[in-house]
């Protein structure tokens, strides 16, 4: 029994947190099939903001532009997502490139770094 009330607190204190963290964001934007970062999406919310404040949009004018940027924030995360892939290809064409003038310890050492590279990026994936 005691288990299941420590199970529920620490439920109820997770809801929370994320209740919390999105009133603090803010943010209603999220790109549908892509990747924004929240300073794209809270840069966009001000924008969205401040033309309807300083258009004074009617609340029919409002979800029109809503819908608009809405759009927006899509294809900004497509945009994201497609130069991640095309930087991703470059580095893997690149280094496949390099790896032909390494000697074999060269290579040893670069797969090394490249595998830490790649556990760094999991860590934090910015």
């Amino acid at each position: 029994m005691k288990k299941i009330k420590v199970s529920l607190c620490l439920l109820g204190l997770f809801v929370c947190g994320v209740a919390s963290g999105i009133g603090v964001s803010g943010t209603r934007f999220f790109a549908k099939g892509g990747m924004l970062g929240m300073g794209d999406l809270r840069w966009l919310e001000r924008r969205y903001e401040e033309d309807c404040r300083r258009l004074n949009l009617n609340p029919q004018q409002q979800d029109s532009l809503r819908s608009e940027y809405d759009d927006i924030a899509a294809e900004m995360g497509e945009i994201r997502e497609e130069t991640i892939r095309r930087v991703r290809e470059l580095f893997v064409q690149k280094g496949t490139e390099f790896w032909q003038v390494l000697t074999p310890g060269q290579r040893e050492e670069f797969q090394k770094l490249n595998e830490e590279r790649r556990a760094r990026w999991k860590a934090n994936p910015q």
